[in-house]
């Protein structure tokens, strides 16, 4: 099945973390296919060069949100600043990490501080975007995991633990949409971002170590979740709703 360069045009898609890694990746195919882009990041300087290269690409219109998503009220308060929720046809909820933590050593705020913005502010968006996608008939809200949803790793044990309930979420929502609208999960495994490659360097353990756990023996690249996110986006995806989908050349060793 091929999605067409036009599948996506007109459509307008919010993508946090689009400066690099994951979410740059989603936001660049998107882009490519006729997207309308918001992109979130925590730095302006990023922010302004990536947008120039969205542009470039085919976005129509690129606008961007320098925050912070562990503040929910600062991060909302921007949004709804720069863009009106009710006009966003496909939601990204994609946080990455911020490194290896010891759970028994992280204190309660840690773990309000991870769901703030693995959870949180992205309920604050789909409680005003949800409606009005079903209210069009056509919606996506696909949230950005992570295989250790399934098999947690203490590695990144505040994050997990958010994601987790990222997880649930999602598939409550999946049970709130209606036709033509659809709430996904994707799990990525280990996808070489410089956030894989510094846990990486934090563990002690050659990378040769990390990748000898992947049966297809090889790390995944970002455009391995962009391509699935944009399958997602598009109306050829229109009867998956409530997924879970590992993108883990399949290191989980689970049946789901």
């Amino acid at each position: 099945m091929t999605i067409t360069s036009s599948d996506l045009v007109g459509r307008v898609a919010l993508v946090p973390g689009i400066t690099r890694g994951i979410g740059m990746g989603i936001a660049q195919s998107l882009a490519s296919r006729g997207c309308s882009i918001v992109g979130i990041a925590r730095t302006e300087s990023d922010l302004i060069r990536s947008r120039v290269d969205l542009l470039k690409i085919g976005a129509p219109v690129v606008l961007t949100v320098a925050a912070n998503l562990w503040d929910v009220d600062e991060s909302m308060g921007r949004l709804r600043a720069t863009v009106d929720l009710a006009t966003i046809d496909i939601l990204v909820a994609n946080c990455g990490h911020d490194g290896a933590s010891d759970l028994l050593k992280t204190p309660a705020i840690g773990l309000l501080d991870a769901l703030n913005s693995q959870l949180l502010v992205f309920h604050e968006m789909v409680r005003i975007a949800l409606p009005c996608m079903n209210r069009r008939g056509f919606g996506r809200v696909i949230a950005i995991t992570g295989a250790a949803t399934r098999e947690p790793s203490p590695l990144l044990s505040t994050t997990y633990i958010a994601k987790s309930a990222v997880a649930c979420w999602a598939k409550l929502l999946s049970k709130m949409v209606a036709n033509g609208v659809t709430v996904n999960s994707v799990l990525p495994g280990l996808i070489r971002t410089d956030g894989l490659l510094n846990l990486v360097a934090s563990s002690g353990r050659d990378l040769a170590d990390w990748v000898g756990q992947v049966p297809t023996g090889v790390l995944g690249e970002p455009q391995d979740i962009r391509s699935l996110v944009a399958f997602l986006s598009s109306k050829e995806a229109g009867y998956i709703n409530g997924a879970n989908i590992p993108v883990d050349g399949g290191r989980l060793r689970g049946l789901w």
